[in-house]
């Protein structure tokens, strides 16, 4: 298969799926789930702006937690050692910024913004007790979050984290062309199944 078929080959096997669900008459909203699946719609895809009107992305991906009692000393080679173990791959330690001013978003008053300085592949966010650890996976120079959700609402009064630490790695993971292409067949078949049923129970 040629690099151009590699390419199209995923973006029509979704338009495929939305022709099926709309030549056997399906709900709208069958169809609204079945396109958002598709095309990866998905919470952390929305975009969230601060003061000012900087567009800083969507909600970054909690990875994992741990506290104080369980990491030991704070500095990046426990951190680093930490994330590795969650991970189960090699990362690089870029960057720690202490402390950290927080700037709520307009769009919710428990989501927070800040600033990141190497565009990380993940950061820790360091608070009090706590060590969450994040998939930095929107707006590369933000990290995003819900402030109420990882630290509690007492937290929106401070707005500061103690520190945010920045590494850079990833996983091996399949090339974008052929994950699309498995995921856009896997949906069709799902598709085709659910309508041979339905015939055959009519």
């Amino acid at each position: 298969m040629g690099l151009k078929a590699m390419l199209l080959f995923p973006w029509l096997m979704r338009f495929e799926v939305i022709r099926v669900l709309e030549s056997n008459n399906m709900s709208l909203k069958s169809l609204f789930v079945g396109a958002a699946l598709i095309l990866g719609i998905s919470p952390a895809s929305y975009a969230y702006m601060i003061s000012g009107g900087t567009d800083v992305g969507g909600l970054d991906t909690f990875v994992a937690s741990t506290t104080q009692s369980v990491l030991g000393n704070a500095n990046p080679t426990t951190e680093e050692n930490w994330v590795e173990s969650v991970l189960g791959y090699q990362v690089t330690y870029e960057d720690k910024t202490d402390p950290v001013d927080l700037f709520v978003t307009l769009e919710s008053s428990t989501v927070v913004a800040f600033a990141l300085t190497s565009m990380p592949s993940f950061f820790v966010v360091k608070d009090g007790q706590n060590f969450v650890l994040f998939n930095n996976n929107n707006s590369m120079d933000w990290g995003v979050l819900d402030l109420a959700q990882y630290f509690g609402v007492k937290k929106l009064d401070g707005l500061t984290f103690s520190h945010v630490t920045e590494f850079n790695g990833h996983s091996v993971s399949v090339p974008e062309p052929g994950s699309s292409a498995l995921l856009g067949l896997g949906l069709l078949a799902l598709v085709m199944l659910r309508l041979r049923s339905r015939s055959a129970s009519v």
